[in-house]
């Protein structure tokens, strides 16, 4: 991997060479990593605050949220062309404690007509924090602390490796959830690295994408059709939202977010307010109604 300080905000240039160093490195054992990285991101672009600064530092409990939300649309049955419906596996081990608690939580929230994770909190309340918790614990005991690590890595090794994102040393695996819910941990970036991370999103995520979609291929050991899985794990069926509107259509006084007309009937849609594309995000704070 390209070589930096462990302190150094690296250039644009620097930077961006050991983002795609990460996404090439070596082989996975599942997709965490990448759920990883693209939360980091979205965290990120969300987060800005009223100068269009990125955020310093990141709860784990703020990431796993995320990741849970980006595994939400994937742990559908999918049904691709000329293969049978299936679960995707989403690592080369049977069991994957992240996808299994967002799995078992969307099963829950449909029986009871949630199918957002904004409804299911809303819906199951203590089921989500269970799932939360399982999320989070995950992420602290493996995939945040070896994110950065190149491919083959042992602590014992005797050499280290550039820490270029956030310094990864207090995430172990021994950690417990109540050694987790007592400390409350954070992310904390590397000087720069959210407003780089902001500034590349439209570049970064496309390619994590590919790279993730591409690893769900490899562990489903069949063709699944890129194009199609790729539109399947990442949200381009968006779930139905129109049951939203009357209630959006109060809080905004029955007018348009954008140019405040008059909404009126058939003429309104329910929009993201940070576009989809940057960030498949949902939740009520990124809905607004519009007209045409």
């Amino acid at each position: 991997m390209t070589e930096v300080q462990d302190s150094a905000a690296p250039d644009a240039l620097s930077f961006a060479q050991l983002l795609l160093d990460l996404l090439d490195e070596g082989r996975r054992t599942a997709t965490y990593k990448l759920a990883v990285l693209l939360a980091l991101v979205d965290c990120c672009v969300t987060g800005t605050d009223a100068a269009g600064r990125a955020p310093t530092a990141i709860s784990t409990r703020t990431l796993a949220r995320r990741v849970l939300e980006l595994y939400w649309p994937q742990v559908r049955v999918y049904a691709g062309t000329g293969t049978a419906a299936v679960i995707l596996r989403q690592s080369s081990q049977s069991r994957a404690v992240t996808v299994d608690a967002v799995r078992d939580l969307r099963a829950r929230a449909q029986s009871v007509r949630a199918t957002t994770p904004s409804a299911a909190e809303r819906a199951v309340p203590r089921e989500f924090e269970a799932a939360l918790d399982a999320v989070e614990l995950n992420l602290v005991r493996m995939p945040l602390g070896k994110l950065q690590r190149p491919s083959g890595f042992t602590e014992t090794g005797g050499r280290d490796y550039p820490r270029f994102l956030y310094d990864d040393r207090a995430f172990l695996e021994g950690v417990s959830l109540r050694q987790l819910r007592r400390e409350r941990m954070q992310v904390v970036l590397r000087p720069g690295v959210g407003d780089w991370l902001v500034s590349l999103a439209g570049l970064l995520r496309p390619l994590v994408e590919l790279h993730w979609t591409r690893q769900v291929a490899a562990f489903n050991g069949k063709s699944l059709g890129e194009d199609r899985l790729r539109d399947f794990l990442f949200g381009a069926d968006r779930e139905n939202l129109a049951r939203l509107r009357p209630g959006l259509l109060e809080v905004q006084s029955g007018r348009c977010f954008y140019c405040r007309g008059v909404l009126r009937q058939g003429q309104i849609e329910v929009d993201h307010f940070v576009p989809w594309s940057r960030v498949p995000e949902d939740g009520l704070q990124n809905l607004v109604l519009a007209d045409h």
